[in-house]
């Protein structure tokens, strides 16, 4: 396994040292949290570049074990939990959420969270269960002199989609969702697009059966309009078909 951080982004540097009754703050309310309410919180610190983790939930209690609950780890002992094959999922999705929260570090008006599904290894029962990361920032308060977040947290529970990926930003004041299509296959990472609702509602009506002109009369919009979005979406995947266009959305958990 290679040593560079996959959740953490190595060209910040920061020229200050963070004040730690922040994180200390932040971790007590995870702690009291996770225990009352039996859930499973991960809180980053981007600074020392460790994780403490907080896990009560029953059904995840066995994949996240040997974790040392609420002991700084680094983030390698977290990754080991995730299948090989998935590590370089995660880093694109982290390259995304990093990049996202640096350049809005300075809008506060902007209140949001990401959220993605990767399978981790559950020992105990020796399978992959699908877990939802719901990737919080504390960009609001907790920054350093240098004006840099530095502390995040993630919401860990079992996922109801099966599918790795399905990487979303949902914005918090006008409950808007963002869906992120990744090129997974790219030699220049982070290189996705971002789809609405509405665009991946083209295609999850035509998995239903609906027709070119029956989707645009349900998305009110105009068949010229439908027909440049798919094609978008389509020179974007290099795909040759709505069909396989639909099986890549569907791999990522979008449809």
């Amino acid at each position: 396994m290679t040593n560079t951080p996959l959740l953490f982004d190595n060209l910040i540097k920061f020229t200050n040292t963070p004040s730690y009754e922040h994180f200390d703050h932040r971790a007590e309310n995870l702690r009291s949290v996770s225990y009352y309410l039996q859930k499973t919180f991960v809180l980053a610190d981007h600074y020392k570049k460790q994780l403490r983790i907080f896990n009560n939930n029953p059904i995840l209690k066995s994949v996240f074990e040997g974790t040392d609950n609420d002991k700084n780890i680094d983030e390698h002992t977290l990754i080991e939990k995730i299948p090989t094959s998935d590590q370089g999922l995660l880093t694109h999705i982290f390259l995304i959420i990093n990049d996202y929260i640096l350049s809005h570090k300075d809008d506060e008006s902007d209140v949001f969270y990401f959220s993605f599904n990767i399978p981790m290894i559950d020992n105990s029962l020796n399978r992959r269960i699908m877990v939802e990361f719901k990737v919080l920032p504390y960009i609001y308060t907790d920054q350093t002199t240098s004006k840099l977040p530095w502390i995040t947290y993630y919401q860990c529970s079992e996922s109801n989609n099966s599918n790795p990926g399905r990487l979303t930003l949902h914005n918090l004041k006008d409950k808007s969702e963002t869906f992120y299509l990744l090129n997974n296959e790219s030699s220049h990472l982070p290189d996705f697009i971002t789809l609405k609702q509405s665009d991946l509602a083209i295609f999850e009506l035509a998995c239903q059966g609906f027709s070119e002109t029956e989707t645009a009369n349900n998305l009110s919009i105009s068949t010229g309009t439908l027909k440049r979005i798919k094609s978008s979406i389509m020179m974007y995947l290099n795909t040759q078909s709505t069909a396989q266009t639909i099986t890549l959305l569907y791999q990522q958990g979008l449809i």
